[in-house]
């Protein structure tokens, strides 16, 4: 009778144990750093993240092959991921599974520019994660083989839902894939997703299978690179309609700049999917937000106008003193895309304009307005505004 009632007791202390509520860890409420919550997590925990700039350890944020999901609390705008130093953000290579979450992240400013196959916002190495409602946006990779800048999966799998991957920016000797590769057999499933204006080129599925659902991809997708197998269901195309979208690269990128217009075909009444693609959604201003980044003092820039504009725009530029002054024209991927003005203004306000033909199709809906000043007295320094082109 007691080694009935003995294994009796023990059944019920099991089933207790895998009926146990998930435990709520949060930054910083419960632990200062992230790493510090994921490290007292176990499987099913949610470790919630207040607003603000949290920096992973080096080389990484590590789940340690737990299945915890990592949760913000007010989404990617106001929730950012930076590294440690030549680190990258998170590296899944524990025997973590789908059931490994991210969600509501913006991840930017990696920059590694040495050899190795790095995605380098998120690198799945033999694992697995589930990332939704994240940007990934401003990173930059560079080696003398293969890299990428946004997201890497090599083996394993990995899905990611209702997210943006735009602005980042690989260069190497090998293959410049800035947005997501796929390599070593691995299964990716992309579902509500933008990933457009990366530099060079946006996609590589080198070895394994990409599905994209939903999904609007950029057109740098060369089929004759694609060793592996990509599957595209119920595909949206068009220009994504970024609001006001970072350079390339941009290592302080702001995630609000990749909202989108009005009329983009990410919004739900845009596309046949009747979905939000992409982490952000709407909410471009009708006229253009200063967005100077530079000494005021030295350098004003005030307008465009009229903003958006269909066959050019005017403008004013105000120097301390007499300077060398390059205005430009760079689409969303820096690309220089037309000169306006180059060379001396004297000191005061000068009103200039900048006429075009008018919008075609392919082109971008969005362009930088940027404006250099070297001055021997001031230095240098710049200012921009983006074009809202109609």
């Amino acid at each position: 009778m007691r080694t009935v009632i003995a294994l009796f007791l023990i059944g019920v202390s099991v089933l207790a144990l895998r009926d146990a509520p998930a435990a709520v860890l949060g930054v910083p409420g419960d632990f200062l750093t992230i790493q510090e919550a994921l490290d007292a997590s176990d499987d099913g925990d949610v470790v919630l993240v207040e607003p603000g700039l949290h920096v992973a350890p080096y080389p990484s944020f590590d789940f340690g092959g737990r299945r915890v999901t990592l949760r913000s609390v007010a989404g990617p705008e106001v929730t950012i991921l930076e590294p440690n130093e030549n680190g990258i953000l998170f590296w899944l290579r524990s025997g973590e599974t789908l059931d490994t979450r991210i969600e509501g992240f913006t991840m930017r400013a990696v920059s590694q520019l040495f050899d190795g196959p790095y995605g380098l916002a998120i690198l799945v190495d033999g694992a697995a994660c589930t990332a939704q409602d994240c940007v990934i946006v401003g990173n930059e990779s560079g080696g003398l083989v293969r890299s990428g800048a946004g997201v890497g999966v090599i083996g394993g799998a990995f899905r990611m839902r209702g997210s943006t991957i735009a602005a980042n920016d690989s260069h190497s000797d090998g293959a410049d894939y800035g947005g997501l590769y796929v390599l070593g057999g691995a299964d990716v499933v992309l579902e509500r997703c933008i990933v457009d204006a990366n530099c060079q080129k946006n996609i590589l599925v080198g070895s394994g299978s990409l599905t994209l659902d939903c999904c609007i991809v950029g057109g740098q997708i060369d089929v004759n690179e694609q060793m592996g197998t990509i599957t595209y269901v119920n595909p949206v195309e068009g220009d994504p309609l970024f609001c006001d979208p970072p350079p390339c690269g941009d290592l302080d990128a702001d995630p609000v700049g990749l909202r989108v217009d009005a009329d983009s075909p990410a919004l739900p009444g845009n596309n046949e999917c009747g979905v939000l693609i992409g982490a952000l959604g709407v909410g471009c201003p009708t006229t253009n937000a200063p967005y100077d980044v530079g000494d005021a003092s030295v350098l004003r820039l005030t307008g465009p106008w009229p903003n958006p504009s269909a066959s050019g725009f005017e403008f004013e530029v105000g120097v301390e003193r007499e300077a060398e002054v390059r205005v430009a024209l760079f689409d969303s991927q820096g690309r220089l895309v037309d000169t306006v003005f180059n060379g001396v203004l004297a000191a005061g306000t000068h009103h200039l304009g900048h006429e075009w033909e008018g919008r075609s199709a392919e082109a971008p809906r969005t362009l930088w307005l940027r404006v250099w000043v070297d001055g021997a007295s001031t230095g240098s320094t710049t200012a921009r505004r983006v074009v809202r082109l109609n």
